[in-house]
Order: structure tokens, then C-alpha cells, then sequence
């Protein structure tokens, strides 16, 4: 007997697709951001083994017909017959209203100051290499960092020496 014969319940296929209709009304309803809907939905695509079993391309078909919406204006031959570009009109009124919305949630997003998180095992290292008192070693040490590491540590020995000059006062 294979695995599927063994399953009780639906499939992560088919999971899938009902979360997909599940934050398609969510969105329709305004309760959710389409981002926010489509992040959600690809991290569990991710997470279900989808998107290595059916590949990135299959999951945002999923995902399309699950937001496609049948609402949207449609042109008949006969109009593009008579103003072919029509719908490229569309097209292109729907892509600018997209990046304008785009442009205004990136806006939006609060952006906090980059501060790199330094490993617990540099942070351990930068008190060995400074309990060593060796200049020079120090450099060397540093010298192996990104510059966004080095700029950290110097972060981090400024706020070890302001610790100390409270111990002191």
C-alpha cells in the first residue's frame, strides 16, 4: 500500500488550495492585505514540500486562481476589434495602480536602523581577543569581519565601555 492509500484526511495539495480560497475571500472581505495573503500562502507552500514537489511556477497558479476574480472587466472581440489596445489600456492602468499601492505599503513600513546581530560565539570571541590587551591581535581579528560585523563590535565595545565607566562612577 503507498502513503496515499494510508492517509486519512485531505492532501497538503489540498490544503493548500483551501487556505489559498480561505485568504482569497479574507482579502476580498478587506480583512487582509493581498501581500500579507500571498506571504502566508507561499511560506506554506514551502513548508508543505509544494513548491520542490510541483515547483514555484505550479504554486503561484494555485495561488492566481485562487484571487482570480471574475469581476474584473473583460473585453468582448468586438471591442478589441474596434480599440485593440483596450485591453493593453487595462493592463497597463492595472500595473500603475499595483506599483502605486506597492510603492505606498513600502512607504508605510516602519524602517528600523540596520543593526546586525552579532553571533553569540563573536561576541564571546570579542571579549577573549579584548581580555588579551594585544593591539595588534585586535586588528588582525577584525580584519576577518565584514564591515557591517566590525561596525557591531564597535557598537559593542562602546556599550562595554560605557558599563565600565558606570562600575567606576
Amino acid at each position: 500500500m503507498s502513503d496515499d492509500q494510508h492517509r486519512v484526511g485531505p492532501s497538503p495539495l489540498e490544503i493548500f488550495e483551501a487556505r489559498a480560497d480561505a485568504r482569497a475571500i479574507l482579502v476580498d472581505a478587506g480583512e487582509i492585505g493581498l501581500h500579507e495573503a500571498v506571504d502566508v500562502l507561499q511560506h506554506a507552500a514551502i513548508e508543505f514540500g509544494l513548491v520542490d514537489d510541483l515547483g514555484q511556477d505550479a504554486v503561484q497558479a494555485i495561488m492566481a486562481a485562487a484571487f482570480y476574480c471574475d469581476d474584473e472587466p473583460e473585453f468582448s472581440t468586438a471591442e478589441i476589434e474596434q480599440d485593440p489596445t483596450a485591453s493593453d489600456d487595462f493592463l497597463s492602468t492595472f500595473e500603475e495602480a499595483c506599483r502605486r499601492a506597492d510603492a505606498e505599503r513600502k512607504a508605510a513600513l516602519p524602517r528600523p536602523p540596520f543593526r546586525p546581530v552579532l553571533a553569540a560565539s563573536t561576541v564571546e570571541a570579542t571579549a577573549f581577543v579584548v581580555q588579551q590587551g594585544d593591539p595588534e591581535r585586535l586588528r588582525r581579528w577584525l580584519s576577518i569581519h565584514s564591515p557591517a560585523e566590525r561596525e557591531a563590535i564597535g557598537q559593542l565595545l562602546l556599550g562595554w565601555g560605557r558599563a565600565r565607566l558606570a562600575e567606576v562612577a
